[in-house]
């Protein structure tokens, strides 16, 4: 009943969330008396690594780069507030950054109209922010973080679904000393990824989303529960892998079935478990989370994630360190080559051979066994600027390097560490 409900849902709301912002604008023209508000955000950074063959990215979403550059850590946003009434208004956010995929629907971060009847009760509809993170709410914003960026193993895998275009239901109160939110959002959403083979796209559907956060006094505590649907992927040449597989007899293949399944991931079911501590003292801020991903879609490998930090407040100066992991839950799958009789033709048997190891070596280079030791300071030279300065030390101890880029498929097992090092200044405006 619960899934039939979500289908429901999920269809009454599509057509109404893509004219969310053209809704928006019309209301804001509509009065010139209106209250309107704009903020903006922008983080002007330059990263270089130690790796001639990785190419570094801060994100899945973002286009992976050779050092050094301005692009991968660099942001410009801007966010309206339009206040109808005391009950009503309307967000709209953009945020310019190193996308791979440069569709406009990848810069737009939110854009809905809210709805609170009582100061308990919260309703959005349109592009809400997913909140499946601690940092959901300002996750772009520079400014409002210690770090250069947000640990990697942690919100790089993450923020492949930093929005959702449906409905969000927030429910908060005083629970004892602290203040309980408690959320659920339903929609759907499509990542929006892009590979040196070409665009990687997937509608999340029939998209749940549950959270809780607690604060109290100055700690604050987050708990995250998701799951969804893989519904209509584009995935880059997978019609010439299909065709290349059903080429090949299947008593010569008994793996065929499980190639296209696993590569295609077709009505495959992701689920998504978070949770994360926080605490913000006069002097220390200490901070934690840990996740999980479940798929068999081979092309989202599953992972689990996690990191910790610590600062410590010196006046203008907050000097700090973290420790992050990221690593793939099965990272001994492979597909084995099948027995080839000794009649098969020289070229179909080679075929055969061929589409296996270049099936794996797809596989290796996605998973993801990496680490970082991070370090580094925050200097507010200005009430609204910050400058920071951060060195990370990463580990990657499978060949895989599934959160970055590389300028050849790695099939091979090996190590491979890079050193990345980020100067950067950020303002809110």
């Amino acid at each position: 009943m619960f899934s039939s409900l979500v289908r429901s849902c999920h269809q009454s709301i599509t057509g109404m969330t893509l004219s969310i912002a053209a809704v928006m604008a019309g209301l804001m023209a509509h009065s010139a008396l209106a209250e309107v508000t704009f903020n903006g955000f922008a983080t002007v950074a330059v990263t270089t690594h130690s790796n001639d063959d990785i190419q570094y990215r801060s994100s899945l979403v973002n286009r992976p780069r050779n050092s050094p550059s301005l692009a991968p850590d660099s942001v410009l946003g801007g966010q309206v507030n339009y206040y109808i009434n005391d009950r009503w208004d309307a967000v709209a956010q953009v945020v310019l950054q190193d996308r791979a995929d440069t569709a406009a629907s990848n810069y737009l971060e939110m854009a809905f109209l809210r709805y609170r009847p009582t100061r308990h009760w919260s309703f959005k509809l349109g592009r809400v922010n997913s909140n499946l993170y601690m940092l959901s709410e300002y996750k772009p914003v520079g400014y409002a973080q210690i770090w250069a960026r947000p640990p990697l193993e942690f919100y790089s895998n993450a923020s492949v679904v930093s929005s959702v275009d449906g409905l969000e239901v927030v429910h908060s109160q005083d629970v004892g000393e602290g203040f309980l939110e408690l959320g659920l959002i339903v929609g759907q959403t499509q990542p929006r990824l892009k590979g040196s083979s070409g665009k990687l796209r997937a509608n999340f559907k029939e998209l749940v989303s549950l959270s809780a956060r607690y604060s109290w006094k100055e700690w604050q505590f987050k708990s995250t529960y998701a799951s969804g649907t893989v519904d209509n992927p584009q995935i880059p040449q997978f019609d010439v892998f299909t065709q290349a597989v059903n080429s090949v007899p299947s008593q010569l293949l008994p793996q065929q079935d499980e190639l296209l399944t696993r590569f295609s991931g077709e009505g495959d079911r992701i689920k998504y478990l978070a949770g994360g501590v926080k605490y913000d003292g006069e002097r220390w801020n200490v901070q934690g989370e840990v996740g999980s991903v479940d798929v068999d879609w081979l092309l989202f490998t599953s992972l689990r994630f996690g990191y910790l930090s610590v600062g410590y407040y010196m006046d203008e100066f907050t000097p700090f360190v973290s420790v992050s992991g990221a690593q793939s839950k099965d990272m001994d799958f492979r597909f084995s080559t099948p027995d080839i009789p000794p009649s098969t033709p020289p070229e179909l048997a080679a075929g055969i051979v061929g589409l296996i190891a270049g099936s794996n070596a797809t596989i290796t280079d996605l998973l993801v066994d990496q680490y970082s030791l991070s370090a580094g300071v925050n200097w507010h030279f200005y009430p609204s600027w910050v400058a920071k300065a951060q060195l990370d030390h990463i580990r990657m101890d499978n060949p895989g390097t599934g959160l970055f880029g590389n300028n050849a498929l790695i099939d091979d097992v090996g190590e491979e560490r890079m050193n990345v090092f980020t100067l950067s200044v950020s303002t809110v405006f």
